[in-house]
């Protein structure tokens, strides 16, 4: 619930253990019969979110546990995971739809690049985060914004990043700036 979004209730989404699915199906359904958390339909698909004052509790109770930066690094996981997907079916099946999968997650990709650029051990996980985001960017007309992340995690990366992650971001910087100076007319 980073941003107060959860994008469906499968386990894959949340990172949930199989065991643990039910109970949190049923807390989820509780909470949603409270008017704690809304459900939002997307092109048929159930999201769920929380009341920003829920949301600010809930990140103060995570913060005293002291576990937030693990729920960080699952939380990068899953965007990797799914803008990876989405690439692979960009490049492989030359899908223009596919970018718009993400397009309901926004805020929660911004969230998980900024986790990549605040958490020093995360770093090369929100770089490969940027590194697939290039479909997602450019059919979505997200240029700049594609751009300013990956010179962000360009800056910010050392020697020590993963050379074919760098090169990835480096590359995705140049056809960014390739598909700027189209548009603009350079």
């Amino acid at each position: 619930f980073i941003n107060g979004n959860l994008s469906g209730v499968q386990r894959s989404n949340a990172c949930i253990p199989d065991e643990e699915e039910k109970d949190i199906l049923e807390v989820l359904t509780a909470l949603v019969e409270k008017s704690l958390v809304i459900v939002d339909e997307v092109d048929g698909k159930s999201r769920y979110r929380m009341l920003v004052s829920i949301n600010e509790y809930a990140r103060e109770k995570l913060l005293e546990t002291g576990m937030e930066g693990s729920l960080n690094k699952r939380y990068l996981e899953y965007y990797i995971l799914k803008a990876e997907r989405i690439e692979l079916r960009v490049f492989k099946d030359i899908d223009e739809v596919a970018p718009r999968d993400l397009s309901p997650d926004y805020t929660n990709i911004q969230k998980a690049l900024s986790i990549g650029l605040e958490q020093v051990d995360l770093l090369e996980k929100g770089m490969r985060l940027a590194g697939a985001l290039y479909p997602f960017w450019k059919l979505g007309g997200y240029y700049l914004e594609g751009l300013d992340w990956c010179r962000r995690f360009l800056t910010v990366s050392g020697e020590s990043t993963d050379l074919k992650i760098r090169w990835k971001v480096l590359f995705e910087v140049l056809m960014l700036e390739k598909e700027i100076n189209h548009i603009v007319g350079d």
